[in-house]
């Protein structure tokens, strides 16, 4: 990328609606451990390309634990998923 180009590239707004971090998708929840209860999801940390959100869950012990998801969508969104694809699979047992 060209240098004059750059300003404009880290300056523009984020492609994903901020929607998308307001609620748990099933397929989302799917994959998340059985028996945990969802108590929360929440902006978390900030992406350039991406909305990012902690999802405050309730173990069957009562423990709480949290995951963390990554939204992406469009050109950007298609272009990272590919890579990420690419890293988890090249690592995977």
């Amino acid at each position: 990328m060209a240098q004059k180009d750059r300003k404009h590239f880290w300056n523009r707004e984020i492609e994903v609606d901020e929607k998308w971090i307001q609620f748990i998708d099933e397929n989302v929840h799917y994959e998340l451990p059985g028996g945990l209860e969802v108590l929360s999801i929440i902006p978390h940390a900030a992406s350039y390309w991406t909305r990012t959100a902690r999802i405050g869950t309730m173990q069957t012990d009562r423990s709480i634990l949290s995951f963390f998801i990554k939204v992406a969508q469009g050109d950007v969104g298609r272009a990272m998923v590919g890579v990420w694809r690419i890293f988890f699979h090249d690592r995977s047992p």
